[in-house]
């Protein structure tokens, strides 16, 4: 009798931006106290799950190891704060405004930023996974040795951003203004840059390698490398 075949695992080709999974968020009747959700509940471990917030003010807010669990942020004024040691699981950030907060050492997973600003906003040595970025302004914004995981930026504002010591492989930049962003010792490896602008921006030929970009690109980057490219009739 043969020996019958193991099926092979199927893997995804996909790559690891187009696996994000979506937070789970709360739906209006699994809500706490959203509503009544005031700055004074913002405090150091501070756990906050299941709630709509909107229209809230917690800007210049001071305070670590705060935990939002579950949570859908819209018209939310989060600028200034400091939330060293933030956790973010399962949390839509909806037209806030995180401009200048300072988030150092901080957990992003299965998170959504969309039309956010967060221009100096800085987010050093934390960790990002399943996190979709979009029609975000972060110009200056610093992610200085963190790393990201399943993340994506779509039609965002980079320009003059510090990503540098980041591990950035696999992270998808689509439509994004990168102009004089910061990749000094990143990792790049898988990292898709197709459609977005590059102009100015610091980078190493070594932290590019592996790196996924247009031709036009391709030909700008090995100028500002140092190369000398030419057509084949110039």
């Amino acid at each position: 009798m043969p020996t019958p075949q193991r099926k092979r695992a199927q893997t995804s080709k996909l790559p690891p931006s187009e696996l994000i999974r979506r937070p789970d968020l709360p739906h209006q009747n699994e809500t706490e106290y959203g509503p009544n959700l005031s700055r004074r509940d913002i405090v150091t471990k501070a756990y906050i799950s299941k709630v709509l917030i909107n229209n809230a003010n917690f800007s210049d807010i001071a305070a670590a190891r705060v935990c939002f669990d579950s949570v859908h942020l819209s018209h939310v004024q989060l600028s200034g704060t400091d939330f060293e040691g933030l956790d973010l699981t399962d949390v839509r950030l909806e037209t806030c405004d995180v401009s200048n907060a300072t988030w150092h050492k901080s957990s992003l997973d299965r998170v959504e930023l969309v039309g956010c600003r967060g221009q100096g906003v800085q987010i050093n040595e934390a960790t990002l996974r399943h996190v979709l970025i979009e029609d975000c302004n972060l110009s200056y914004a610093q992610f200085r040795a963190t790393r990201f995981e399943n993340v994506k930026f779509v039609n965002c504002n980079l320009r003059g951003a510090d990503l540098s010591q980041a591990d950035l492989r696999g992270v998808a930049f689509g439509g994004c203004e990168l102009r004089e962003a910061e990749f000094s010792y990143s990792k790049l490896g898988g990292a898709d840059f197709r459609k977005s602008t590059l102009d100015n921006i610091r980078v190493s030929g070594e932290s590019l390698r592996g790196a996924i970009v247009e031709p036009m690109q391709a030909a700008y980057l090995a100028k500002i490398m140092g190369l000398d490219v030419r057509w084949e009739n110039d």
